[in-house]
């Protein structure tokens, strides 16, 4: 029994590997348009394995990461900068306004013009 968990770990270990990868790229490239089988190919692995390790070792898909560092990276730049928002969703990586508006609304429950309003004044 031990001897199968021990023939198990090197390639558990390279699925972290792969995920690790994975990972840096999408951070790195987040405002890019981010397609699994190229993120699969620069990690070293293919697109069915990179997902299924993701989804286990990161408990999310790689859509979902995606758009929640999309969405965390907008908020701040609204908040925090006074860049058009127009220009945030180029940065955030959307071709489309309206699809980032749209993304923004249904992902924080507000619109990013209402990001930038001040609250409580």
């Amino acid at each position: 029994m031990e001897n199968q968990a021990t023939n198990h770990a090197p390639a558990f270990i390279q699925h972290i590997l792969f995920v690790e990868t994975a990972l840096c790229i999408i951070r790195r490239d987040i405002g890019s348009p981010i397609i699994i089988k190229q993120l699969a190919r620069q990690a070293g692995t293919n697109e069915c394995t990179l997902k299924r390790m993701f989804k286990q070792i990161m408990n999310i898909s790689i859509y979902q990461y995606v758009l929640q560092l999309r969405m965390h990276k907008a908020n701040q730049l609204l908040t925090n900068t006074q860049y058009k928002i127009k220009d945030i969703a180029i940065e955030c990586g959307y071709e489309s306004f309206a699809g980032f508006v749209t993304t923004f609304r249904r992902y924080h429950g507000f619109t990013p013009g209402e990001a930038r309003r001040p609250t409580g004044l």
